[in-house]
């Protein structure tokens, strides 16, 4: 069911023009063509998706590649079936088709093709719309259309894929007293709003500086306040909540600093080396007070000699209260890297190790570090 998009006239199937005013159906054909093809593609995609899923379920030797490609499907299905995204892409679409002409959109039906007298799809009348605006944030936003007769407001709410439009509440501009543009109170802060008197009753709605324009041809009588900016916005914050959240926030800010660097510090029992004129030095352990079970062991190893020396290693053990070996670790030195003799660590040069020994019943008190060479990589290099 159609409507002609000049005198309003409702036919059951779209026809070439209207019989009653002689308005031609051209663009309002070539868009439901065009529509027509982008359900067919979502349609195609939908079973091509659900054909590489039984495929992926029944092949064990499915490459990362076939998984990708999988995965991009389903992707560009969910485009084409979620409305919210057919939204997104239907408006593109449209700026395209007509060269960004017919983008007004329905306040009944929400369509996108909707610059005439009467809409094409619901044949709501167009001519008396001033205006419609989403307002508030991603989920349950609001809706409001300014109309010559009256504003219409239409609440939502979310479910996982899609936002849904409640019955709206409609406010007659005969009506309306007093209307005013200011800041109104909210759950956390103050906000810009449209106040006015309806039916002895103080009504708000969600403003937008859009709307302004509107609104002033609407009502001569508006009292306008400044809401723009960001200093405008911060002295008419009510000031109590303002400072609740403010010490919320370095509460939180301090507690999270605490978490993330809190930590207890372990005793050195001993440095030692296997390896002639290295020096440990800079040796230093602790514990995360609110992190991983393990100690972090950290310092620097320095090459006294004259030789150069690869493959250094640095085995680090911690011991509980009573002296008895709880775990070790062992790393290797961070070396510099030669492009001909690998990671190699020259004379009078120094270089920095971090060793993670597991602690997971916090027994660990105190450390010991050891450095030696490993033998192994050493006779097979």
């Amino acid at each position: 069911m159609v409507y002609c998009p000049k005198c309003g006239k409702k036919f059951l199937e779209t026809p070439e023009s209207c019989d009653f005013c002689g308005e031609i159906f051209q663009e309002e054909n070539r868009f439901n063509k065009g529509i027509k093809i982008f359900d067919t593609i979502g349609v195609i995609l939908a079973v091509i998706s659900l054909i590489l899923a039984y495929y992926l379920r029944n092949n064990k030797n499915t490459t990362l590649l076939e998984v990708l490609f999988i995965l991009i499907f389903f992707i560009i299905m969910f485009m084409f079936l979620s409305k919210r995204v057919r939204g997104y892409v239907q408006s593109l679409f449209i700026r395209l088709w007509f060269k960004g002409q017919k983008t007004k959109q329905c306040p009944q039906c929400e369509n996108l093709v909707s610059d005439d007298k009467f809409c094409f799809s619901c044949g709501y009348k167009l001519e008396n719309v001033k205006g419609y605006y989403k307002l508030g944030g991603r989920f349950n936003p609001v809706y409001v259309e300014l109309n010559k007769n009256y504003i219409r407001m239409f609440k939502t709410y979310s479910t996982r894929y899609e936002t849904h439009r409640l019955e709206p509440i409609e406010y007659k501009i005969s009506d309306i007293k007093d209307p005013e543009i200011n800041w109104c109170e909210a759950r956390l802060f103050t906000s810009p709003c449209l106040k006015f008197s309806y039916d002895l009753k103080e009504i708000i709605l969600p403003y937008h500086p859009r709307m302004k324009p509107v609104l002033e041809e609407l009502f001569p009588n508006l009292i306008s306040t400044e809401v723009g900016g960001l200093i405008n916005w911060f002295i008419n914050q009510n000031k109590t909540k303002i400072t609740i959240l403010i010490t919320i926030f370095l509460i939180l800010v301090v507690g999270l600093n605490y978490y993330f660097t809190a930590k207890t510090e372990l005793s050195l029992i001993s440095t030692s080396s296997e390896i002639p004129n290295l020096e440990v030095t800079n040796s230093s352990a602790y514990r995360m007070v609110y992190g991983p079970n393990n100690i972090i062991i950290t310092g620097n190893v320095k090459n006294n000699g004259k030789k150069v020396l690869k493959y250094v290693q640095v085995y680090c053990v911690g011991y509980d209260s009573a002296g008895e070996i709880v775990n070790q670790h062992s790393t290797y030195l961070n070396l510099y890297k030669d492009s001909n003799s690998g990671e190699i660590l020259k004379p009078g040069e120094t270089a920095y190790f971090e060793a993670h020994v597991d602690d997971y019943n916090h027994q660990i008190v105190k450390y010991k570090v050891i450095v030696y060479q490993d033998t192994f990589w050493m006779e097979n290099s």
